[in-house]
């Protein structure tokens, strides 16, 4: 067995019986050219159908995030691209020169990370609070912008060049921008904002240029795995370079883990084994936050059609109320581009009840907090090093003691932080564990 992950997870209790499952086989269809992306539900089997280039870009919903996402494959024939103007901040937008824009650095989304869309690439990471296309204020908790972009938007019969200038993000989640369609009876300034109301529960809010805000996802963001079309870095031989694949990617927060090398069948009757397993992340195994955890290589072309990968399955946890379910997934068949189907087989391996500690050799609370995170060892653990990072990776808190006693917690002022998300990682004599904290 061969399992991998990005991050840990919460350590759970079973109170669930793992009894024979039930197999459910879907098919889901996102029609020819991949016209639309479907939201799936692992737990109902519900599908939710929208066209794949309904949306041109896109806010998150998170409060505590800053990522502003293109839909860069967005159909068999369209496409938005996202150039990074060179020659001046946002103060120059109304003087923005367009020429020599194809030579410009161009961003596409992250395709792991959740929180670093096309518009989150260029960080300064010199400044923890730069977000790349703005800038946090922790005294107003607005993030303003101070970066001009170009967005291409090509809808397969013709082309508009779109400038696009991030003006703030509000505490609240609403996101104003100005954007301008160059050239021709097209050209006025507007002045828009994405309310956090628009995103109607979901993970983000959608905006296309010609019909505005708009909705994509369910109403109240009840799914878990998004099949779409998308940039997946690919090899060519001297760089890596987007390459568009169809694939499946994950809602953020749900966790997936990718169970390599194992039959259906194993997977199927060691379910407990496996989400066990899964709990563990030394290594980079297990579950993780990982946006397209599931991807694409979950199928192979031989030439003329399209082989699974028998020993490749996953395991998705999905949060029910208090508890967890997991749910395994397993692909039996795919058409390509002529028919943009999917057929998987899904059944549930067991629910369980979260418990507040991720590991069993280190306490981290409370959580939220406002000043200060306590970190306690447990059962004889030393703790040996504490990093805090922000939610893209970066090392905002470093703390390296060998006198951190190992019964009393070890405590990190975070006080001068601002609201948000972070991750934890500590490293102890018994090994290492890390979690995502909150700061009011």
């Amino acid at each position: 067995m061969k399992i991998k992950s990005l991050f840990s997870m919460l350590a759970l209790s079973l109170v669930g019986s793992l009894s024979a499952q039930t197999v459910y086989t879907d098919t889901v269809v996102m029609g020819p050219g991949y016209a639309n992306e479907v939201f799936y539900n692992v737990a109902t089997g519900v599908k939710t159908k929208s066209i794949m280039n309904k949306w041109h870009i896109a806010h998150t919903s998170n409060t505590r995030d800053n990522c502003i996402k293109a839909n860069h494959a967005n159909g068999s024939q369209s496409f938005v691209k996202v150039y990074a103007y060179p020659k001046g901040d946002n103060s120059a937008y109304a003087s923005m020169d367009t020429t020599g824009w194809s030579s410009w650095n161009t961003f596409t989304n992250d395709a792991h990370k959740h929180e670093l869309g096309a518009f989150n690439q260029s960080l300064n990471k010199a400044n923890p609070w730069d977000f790349s296309w703005g800038t946090y204020n922790s005294g107003t908790h607005i993030i303003t912008g101070d970066s001009l972009f170009l967005v291409v938007v090509n809808n397969g019969t013709s082309t508009d060049y779109i400038k696009f200038m991030p003006i703030a993000q509000y505490p609240n989640g609403d996101f104003t921008f100005r954007y301008d369609v160059v050239g021709g009876t097209k050209n006025s300034s507007i002045i828009d904002t994405l309310k956090q109301s628009a995103a109607n529960g979901g993970a983000y809010k959608y905006f296309n240029f010609t019909t505005k805000s708009i909705s994509v996802e369910p109403n109240g963001g009840d799914w878990d795995l998004n099949f779409t079309r998308y940039y997946e870095p690919t090899f060519n031989g001297s760089a890596y370079v987007p390459y568009g694949v169809m694939g499946v990617q994950s809602k953020r927060g749900t966790l997936v883990s990718k169970i390599e090398n194992t039959l259906w069948d194993d997977l199927k009757a060691n379910g407990q084994m496996f989400i066990d397993s899964s709990r563990d992340t030394t290594g980079g195994i297990g579950f993780q936050n990982d946006l397209s955890r599931i991807g694409s290589k979950w199928k192979t072309f031989n030439g003329q059609s399209y082989d699974m990968v028998a020993d490749l399955n996953y395991i998705v946890e999905k949060k029910v109320g208090s508890s967890f379910e997991y749910w395994a997934i397993q692909f039996t068949g795919f058409v390509g581009s002529s028919a943009g189907r999917i057929i998987l087989n899904r059944t549930k391996l067991g629910a369980t009840t979260s418990v507040n500690n991720l590991s069993n050799n280190v306490s981290v609370f409370p959580i939220p907090t406002t000043n200060n995170i306590y970190v306690k060892p447990l059962t004889g653990a030393k703790i040996q090093t504490i990093i805090l990072r922000s939610m893209d990776g970066r090392v905002v808190r470093n703390a390296s003691n060998n006198n951190f006693n190992a019964s009393d917690a070890a405590q990190l002022s975070i006080a001068d932080m601002p609201t948000g998300q972070y991750i934890i990682e500590v490293q102890t004599s018994m090994g290492s564990h890390s979690q995502i904290i909150s700061k009011n």
